[in-house]
């Protein structure tokens, strides 16, 4: 069983063996190896890019630290720090999901922030680059994810209205599209291959 990652209010990432047969030997350290956190403040999301071999996590600052993987295992001092993301549309807006490009639709790190504040952008994550910005956003205040259809050709984000927003993943500046009112707020959207688009 590979070691699980959690993040915290604290703003610490840590790595946990839960095979330890002591549980008091569970806990593996911060990621990077690091004394204290490297993000300031609590980290909403984490996500890993295993073809790439990266860890991606952000905050509630806005900002997103890159992990490398390296070759030596799965020690918290296997993944040293790169140089953070820091982009003006995201400073001071608390991180809700990051999405990984599904990897047949990429050639690079593509990845997909969305944020308080009504931002969703897609970053190349190797020049630190802004690739898209996507309009029509409805996340204020709640913790709304977003993701990649299984083709990577579409992004849907769920909203604070209990809709679902659509759009084209490669159109920059296009406003989405609402599918399938709800009555209450929809969080959380998640693709099966089986049943299509689920969305909580």
């Amino acid at each position: 069983c590979p070691p699980v990652l959690t993040g915290a209010f604290d703003g610490s990432l840590r790595m946990w063996n839960v095979e330890a047969a002591d549980p008091k030997d569970c806990d593996m350290g911060l990621l990077g190896g690091y004394r204290a956190p490297v993000h300031r403040r609590s980290v909403t999301a984490v996500v890993v890019d295993r073809p790439n071999r990266r860890v991606y996590s952000g905050d509630a600052d806005g900002i997103v630290w890159p992990w490398i993987w390296e070759a030596r295992g799965n020690r918290p001092d296997s993944f040293p720090a790169e140089r953070p993301l820091i982009h003006p549309a995201l400073r001071g807006r608390s991180i809700t999901s990051l999405a990984l490009q599904p990897k047949k639709s990429r050639q690079r790190k593509h990845l997909l922030v969305a944020a308080r504040g009504n931002v969703l952008l897609l970053f190349d994550m190797g020049a630190k680059s802004l690739l898209v910005t996507y309009h029509g956003a409805s996340i204020r205040t709640s913790m709304i994810r977003a993701c990649f259809s299984p083709d990577g050709k579409t992004v849907v984000a769920g909203s604070e209205e209990g809709q679902c927003n659509v759009w084209n993943a490669w159109v920059t500046n296009e406003s989405g599209s609402l599918i399938t009112p709800q009555t209450r707020k929809v969080s959380k959207m998640k693709w099966q291959y089986r049943y299509g688009l689920q969305m909580t």
